[in-house]
């Protein structure tokens, strides 16, 4: 196995567990879940979304909740069994990618024996 397979077997396995804020999440009732939910639509900073939930008793942090908001933590988020649709904007960083992915191939391929 190449090590970029390996980088996203990683990820994989790392995206399939919840993080301190989706605990969080599913211990509180229904109306608090709506309303942090709500505030994540908002403006209000991850550290006073923290600084409220610890006050209330949950485990989170900033960097948690902060995670959590962009879709960075193992919560709902599943990396597509085919990640070699990775679409980076700038076209220099998608040769880069498109490169990687080709030589990946190659190895999984094994020596061609044309």
């Amino acid at each position: 196995m190449g090590l970029f397979q390996e980088f996203l077997e990683e990820e994989r396995d790392r995206k399939k567990t919840a993080c301190m804020m989706g605990t969080a999440l599913a211990q509180m009732a229904e109306k608090d879940r709506e309303d942090v939910l709500n505030a994540f639509d908002t403006t209000v900073q991850s550290s006073a979304i923290a600084a409220v939930l610890k006050r209330r008793g949950f485990v989170v942090s900033e960097s948690s909740v902060r995670r959590h908001r962009r879709g960075a933590c193992g919560c709902e988020t599943e990396i597509p069994e085919n990640s070699l649709e990775l679409k980076p904007a700038d076209p220099k960083t998608q040769n880069v990618v498109t490169n990687i992915l080709r030589a990946t191939q190659v190895q999984a391929a094994g020596p061609s024996h044309e």
